[in-house]
This record gives structure tokens, sequence and C-alpha cells, in this order.
């Protein structure tokens, strides 16, 4: 059964790992996921949900963080559960967050890749989705 995601949900993961609601809007905004939908990549690889956590790079530390490492029900409540989406999402945020010492854009740029071409593009559409959902121009 699909769980869709509601603003409760938003505000529940942006209070557990301390991230700014918004912030966690403009990912979901930026990646263009929704419930019990996958992205494939061309590496073979599938981004999972709302948040769109990719399958190879998360599913076993999201298992083992909250599932005691049962990878089938992690993959499937990444999928299909939207609440649980963000909030691992918000949690691989916060990771991403304290690896680059508090720096949010910068933790935002690595929760979609550690390659800087990637990151710095991301960082761009990221900016693009908070000016939206805020109505704040760029200037």
């Amino acid at each position: 059964m699909l769980s869709l995601v509601t603003a409760a949900c938003i505000g529940q993961a942006a209070a557990a790992y301390n991230i700014d609601p918004v912030v966690i809007a403009a990912i979901m905004r930026t990646e263009g996921g929704t419930v019990g939908q996958y992205t494939e990549n061309t590496n073979g690889t599938r981004d999972l949900g709302p948040m769109q956590i990719n399958d190879d790079v998360w599913v076993g530390e999201v298992a083992d963080h909250f599932f005691r490492g049962n990878e089938r029900l992690a993959e499937r409540e990444l999928l299909n559960n939207g609440c649980f989406n963000v909030r691992a999402g918000a949690w691989i945020l916060r990771r991403n967050i304290d690896l680059s010492d508090g720096d949010v854009l910068e933790g935002v740029g690595r929760y979609h890749s550690w390659t800087v071409r990637h990151k710095e593009r991301y960082k761009g559409a990221f900016m693009r989705s908070i000016r939206s959902i805020t109505g704040i121009s760029r200037n």
C-alpha cells in the first residue's frame, strides 16, 4: 500500500534531523520523485521514491540503521512509504551536512553526488527550487 508524503511528514523529518523543512521540500522538488516510483539510472542503479534515494548506495545503510539489516524491507519502504522515504532522505542529508562541517548547501550537493560537476549542477537546481518555493528572487 502506498503512503503519501504530507507536510507533517516533512516537519517530523526536519525536526528529527534538525534541518529546515524548506530544504527538504526543495530537495523533493529538485528530485521530482513520487511515492511508488523509481528512476532507472544509466549505471543500472535505481533512485527510489520522493527523495530519489539511490538503491545501490543507500539501501544497505538504511536497512542497517532502520530495519536491522533487512534490505528487502528497506527497499520496499523507501519506494512505497512516502513518510519513511522523506525521513531516510533527511537522515542521509544530515549525514552529508555533518560531513560538510555544517555547510547546508554543500551537504545538499553531496546528497546528490560527491562528483564536483554533478554536485555543483545539483546545487544550482536546488537553489532554483528554493526560490520557487519561497518566492524569493535571485537578486
